[in-house]
């Protein structure tokens, strides 16, 4: 929604000193088509300009993860030069763009009237502004469809809709590859790791491995067939993706408490009763050895936690588990957990790290 109004509107930073250029380039890639950005629009008829204001619960907008501010100002959508348009003009190229990616040229209130005094022009190709990295969104705000995958574009992407909640989520890069097929499977992995090459020039932020099975069975093929899925499996993910991952990303091996070794295998951890005897034992061993091969190579965040005991296939969704969406909440915590507030190998649940 755009508003025009004709006040001064309250700005936070209005009367700041001008001390350098607070110019920043925001890409958003929206999960589903017109998905809400959580901000609208004002146009100051006297000043004529269009500036920015949040909802409620703004620090959980896509917006604000993208780098715009509170009452920043709006220079260009998309590439196109949008300072003279009328709010009409503008409210039409949103709903163009409505299923689009967004970038955005925003500056804050100071640096605009710094420009203004000056008769200076902004513009993406500043030297001074900062291009920043984009944000794609997981999960669904407001948006018009409870799918669990959507495509936009021929690409899938993962969408995970939050009960009674405004929550968003992010992680950065332009899409979420999804292998749908059995992670112990070498030729479905290479047919994956091929697929993030050819889609998404080979560039890949996060990795997250949540394969998991349980076995009734107590004999030796069900311990082999465990641990291919579990282990074998995760570990061939891992050797394949790593080389793709940028620097400074991230992999979050989905693991359990059941994996604690300190106490007795029936009063902590490993219980003997069927499913979770192998299942413990593969986590276990996923953390263990992952951690260490991985977390100190190429400035990559390797991260293993536990989403506790949630309502999932894996128990034939267990009437008092959590519900599976508050388990994904917990993923979503280290995919975007700043990495200097996080420390490589460590076992996290629910958000608390476990030795």
């Amino acid at each position: 929604m755009i508003y025009v109004i004709d006040p001064a509107s309250i700005d936070e930073n209005i009367d700041l000193i001008y001390e350098k250029d607070d110019i920043r380039l925001c890409t958003i890639q929206r999960a589903v088509p017109q998905q809400k950005l959580g901000f609208c629009v004002y146009y100051h008829r006297k000043e004529h300009f269009h500036y920015i204001e949040f909802y409620n619960n703004w620090e959980l907008s896509l917006a604000y993860q993208a780098g715009i501010k509170n009452f920043d100002r709006i220079i260009e959508l998309n590439g196109i030069n949008i300072e003279k348009d009328t709010p009409y003009e503008l409210r039409n190229r949103f709903n163009i763009d409505q299923n689009l990616p967004v970038h955005m040229l925003v500056c804050s209130p100071a640096t605009y009237i710094h420009y203004k005094s000056t008769g200076k022009l902004l513009h993406s190709h500043l030297r001074t502004v900062h291009h920043l990295r984009p944000v794609y969104a997981i999960s669904m705000l407001d948006s018009n469809t409870n799918a669990k995958e959507v495509t936009v574009d021929h690409h899938s992407f993962c969408a995970v809709q939050w009960e009674n909640s405004c929550t968003i989520s992010t992680v950065p890069q332009s899409a979420v590859f999804k292998s749908p097929e059995y992670t112990h499977s070498q030729d479905s992995i290479a047919r994956a790791t091929n697929g993030i090459k050819e889609e998404y020039n080979g560039c890949l932020d996060i990795l997250i491995n949540n394969a998991g099975i349980a076995k009734r069975a107590t004999t030796i093929d069900a311990a082999r067939e465990v641990f291919a899925t579990e282990y074998y499996g995760i570990k061939m993910v891992n050797e394949y993706m790593f080389p793709l991952l940028r620097e400074n990303g991230r992999i979050v091996n989905v693991s359990s408490e059941l994996l604690n070794m300190h106490d007795k295998v029936d009063t902590r951890g490993y219980s003997s009763i069927p499913p979770m005897l192998f299942y413990g034992v593969s986590k276990a061993a996923l953390t263990r050895i992952e951690a260490g091969q991985w977390s100190a190579m190429k400035n990559v965040l390797v991260v293993a936690m536990c989403p506790s005991y949630c309502a999932t296939d894996l128990n034939n969704h267990e009437s008092e588990a959590r519900p599976a969406k508050f388990g994904a909440d917990s993923i979503l915590y280290v995919v975007n957990i700043s990495q200097n507030e996080i420390e490589s190998g460590i076992f996290l649940s629910r958000w608390r790290k476990k030795s």
